[in-house]
């Protein structure tokens, strides 16, 4: 998988607030190393190159791509409807064009808390739906596969 261009779009404050109280998972962004739980987040660790994902989202954002790998599996009569996909404090943002939505243009993760958030672009510039089915399985299976040893 392509190397993962993460925007972060706030202040350090971001995450060490949310994370004093809560489980915050970092993602590998090139879906290779296994997630890593943390309580406390440092601006290292978000440098270095780790998505911020709330622990409690993990089972919204694997069901959320579940449901948008359904649509895509649908026979193509209308088109996907781009827009926010809300996960608990996280979303999914689907932009696509086409009169049948192909190519899905860009997908993005996003973690929110409080008025910062995060983003890691999931998928770019798509040209057919086969192959956003294969990529959304890839990452489908990165989230299946770490959520069952957290």
């Amino acid at each position: 998988m392509k190397k993962k261009n993460i925007l972060l779009s706030f202040a350090l404050n971001f995450l060490l607030q949310a994370a004093a109280a809560q489980e915050i998972l970092l993602i590998d962004p090139k879906l290779k190393e296994p997630m890593q739980l943390t309580y406390s987040i440092s601006f290292g660790l978000l440098r270095s190159g780790g998505f911020p994902l709330h622990k409690e989202d993990l089972g919204k954002t694997i069901a959320g791509i579940e449901n948008l790998l359904s649509e895509l599996e649908q026979p193509a009569t209308k088109p996907l409807i781009s827009g926010p996909r809300t996960l608990g404090k996280s979303e999914l943002i689907l932009l696509a064009s086409g009169k049948d939505a192909t190519p899905l243009l860009k997908l993005y993760l996003t973690t929110h808390s409080g008025t910062n958030s995060a983003s890691i672009e999931l998928l770019t510039k798509e040209k057919s739906r086969r192959s956003v089915v294969k990529k959304l399985y890839k990452i489908l299976d990165y989230l299946k596969n770490n959520a069952a040893i957290l």
